[in-house]
């Protein structure tokens, strides 16, 4: 997989100097300064952002053809690594056990390939057609459903995508901004057809068909089906009980209703809410949020239930937000679960500064239990630099 990878990730590196290619990326590293109160410990961290929060470097390289034809992207990710006070290196191990690889010691790659098929059969026939038809590949990572729950604390209480990191094949329907349909299938065992050797170990397929039907600006609906998919009982929920029960089928439902978009207003303010249930073992999640505001400040509430037929948990959280010219922060207070508040809070802030294409952050933030925007709990430090071009 990792030279497949590589092959993909030179032929468009040529491709981008012989064709009409527009090429982006950018790179994310950092330093966390962690102090583990359950080991009465100061821990460093290297750090970046990779889209969960975790303590990892990340570089991405963007491909697009500039007729919109196509467009993939390659994501590399570095193992976790704490930094102990002797200047040893210990890796921290965030992989599925079952989807261990050659090159998960060093880090790992993942990649997508996005193929507009409407727009080559609008070259090729020289007409338009009336909806958008994509054909889209992802390796080496998840596929997640259409969304309509406005995620924007990040809890992803809405999320159905499917369980493991593997080599997901889709197609995607749109008919202008009404509906999207998008259905995604991931084989299960996956053999590399010179050794024979297995590059994943599966034992099943996975499936996902979702779809988000925008009536109305400002107002949309999304449904969701997955076959085989991520198991959100399993997380750091207090009072949940992790289970072994595999979770085959989930259903998801979701609404966003913002009525400043509506109503055609300057200021976005509205209330979004969504259901997730996996029906093997009966955990449902039940989450709302209320939001509002203006690019230089806006806020928002979201609570969630948690609720299996052994127990149930609570959370909240509220949070604000803003742009000021070259200046973004974000400000956050919650709890995992309310009832228990006093060992379940946390609290957090993040601020950036761009400066033509580099931004510089800072974050702080204390947890009791665990993190919200990193990992473990305690006091967080945690200075990063971002590069785009």
């Amino acid at each position: 997989m990792k030279k497949i990878l590589a092959i993909f990730t030179i032929v468009l590196f040529a491709c981008s100097t012989v064709f009409a290619v527009e090429f982006s990326g950018s790179l994310t590293t950092g330093l966390g300064v962690q102090y583990d109160q359950s080991k009465d410990d100061w821990q460093l961290w290297l750090y970046g952002d990779d889209g969960e929060g975790t303590h990892e470097s990340t570089i991405t390289f963007g491909f697009a053809d500039e007729n919109g034809l196509w467009s993939a992207n390659i994501v590399g990710i570095g193992t976790g690594v704490e930094l102990t006070s002797d200047n040893a290196a210990t890796e921290v191990d965030e992989t599925d056990e079952s989807l261990m690889t050659e090159f998960d010691a060093a880090g790992s790659l993942s990649a997508d390939l996005n193929l507009s098929i409407s727009k080559l059969i609008d070259l090729a026939a020289g007409t338009t057609l009336p909806v958008d038809i994509d054909f889209f590949t992802i390796v080496y990572d998840r596929a997640t459903s259409l969304r309509a729950y406005n995620n924007i604390a990040g809890n992803n209480f809405d999320r159905v995508r499917t369980d493991d990191n593997l080599w997901h094949f889709g197609l995607e329907f749109a008919y202008d901004d009404l509906i999207t349909v998008q259905g995604t299938w991931a084989p299960g065992e996956w053999q590399n057809g010179l050794t024979g050797d297995l590059i994943f170990n599966v034992p099943t397929s996975q499936v996902l068909v979702s779809a988000l039907i925008q009536p109305l600006s400002g107002f949309k609906v999304s449904v969701d089906y997955g076959y085989q998919t991520e198991d959100s009982s399993n997380s750091n929920i207090p009072n949940v009980v992790e289970d072994s029960v595999d979770n085959e089928n989930t259903i998801g439902v979701a609404f966003d209703l913002d009525l400043g978009s509506m109503l055609g207003m300057s200021t976005n303010f509205g209330i979004s809410a969504s259901e997730r249930y996996q029906i093997e073992d009966e955990y449902n999640i039940v989450a709302t949020v209320l939001y509002g505001g203006i690019d230089e400040a806006s806020a928002y509430v979201e609570y969630a239930n948690h609720n299996k037929p052994e127990d149930s948990s609570n959370a909240l959280q509220l949070g604000v937000s803003g742009t000021l010219g070259a200046f973004s922060y974000n400000a956050y207070f919650g709890a995992n679960d309310v009832v228990e508040f006093a060992d379940t809070y946390y609290l957090g802030a993040e601020a950036y500064y761009t400066i033509s294409s580099v931004t510089l952050g800072l974050g702080v933030e204390y947890a009791e239990y665990t993190s919200y925007n990193y990992s473990g709990n305690g006091f967080w430090i945690v200075p990063s630099v971002s590069v785009s071009f």
